[in-house]
């Protein structure tokens, strides 16, 4: 994690570590609140999702607990703005889908996780609009990775505008619009509008709208959102160019103040104990 200005996105201290094990943990969210973080990790084995408290003002976690189980691979978790749902995808039910799992007001699981896509082909990455309604998520559907749209509750799936784009993130810009492949596009089926000049894979809006964070797997780095530019305007924020140090999934906290990031650094493995193999 580290702090940074809301409105410039420029760094106010070091990065520190929050979340730690000796396995990978990757992929975080934060609940609209700020006061909880979502994440995958296979701590216990397999791949499931986490929560754990988190105090916006001191920028540290809690002690996390497990919110699925199983084998499935879950992955990417995306909060309702009510705290009380959290969006992922999985290979649960034998490809990629999105699924949803209900919480109460502890984060803790009620009932099973729920499919809301069951189709063969791969359905990825959802991203919650801020109202809750839509969620958007990436899809091959057509034999391209496309941005394809559907009602919170799995209903209604149309790709509106048959836009590609790749990476992991569909930031939306407001109730009404997304961003994906440089541009704006709107839920009305408007002309879309262009508004960033560079693409990318994890390109995260500033609360205002006015600032972009994104990396490269070894710097993460933040500038205006226009859509010309060279990035001579952008500031890196945390650099491991010199390192085996890799960082990826760089995501702002709803209030601006906090960056959240992947550090991976290879600096060693579990011993495991196997018995019956023949």
């Amino acid at each position: 994690i580290m702090p940074v200005d809301p409105t410039t996105g420029l760094t106010n201290g070091p990065p520190r570590p929050l979340i730690q094990s000796s396995r990978e943990d990757t992929r975080a969210s934060w609940s609209l609140d700020e006061r909880w973080l979502a994440f995958t990790s296979d701590r216990e084995g397999l791949m499931n999702l986490y929560v754990a408290p988190f105090d916006p003002e001191s920028g540290t976690a809690g002690r996390a607990h497990r919110i699925t189980s199983g084998p499935g691979g879950d992955y990417q978790a995306q909060w309702a703005p009510e705290g009380n749902k959290l969006f992922y995808f999985a290979k649960r039910g034998g490809n990629e889908d999105i699924w949803v799992v209900d919480l109460d007001d502890q984060k803790q699981t009620i009932g099973e996780p729920r499919r809301l896509t069951n189709h063969a082909a791969s359905d990825t990455n959802p991203f919650v609009s801020p109202d809750g309604k839509w969620i958007a998520f990436h899809s091959d559907r057509n034999g391209l990775i496309e941005v394809w749209l559907m009602s919170s509750d799995g209903t209604g799936p149309t790709n509106l505008y048959a836009v590609r784009a790749g990476g992991h993130f569909i930031p939306w810009y407001d109730e009404t619009s997304y961003v994906a492949s440089r541009r704006r596009f709107f839920l009305d089926g408007r002309e879309p509008e262009p508004i960033l000049w560079f693409g990318g894979g994890h390109l995260q809006l500033s609360p205002d709208r006015s600032q972009v964070l994104e990396n490269n797997h070894k710097k993460i780095y933040v500038g205006p959102v226009q859509p010309e530019g060279s990035g001579e305007d952008f500031e890196v924020l945390v650099s491991y160019e010199e390192s085996k140090i890799s960082v990826d999934y760089t995501v702002w906290s709803p209030s601006g103040k906090w960056v959240l990031f992947d550090r991976n650094e290879p600096t060693g493995g579990d011993i495991y104990w196997l018995e019956g193999i023949e």
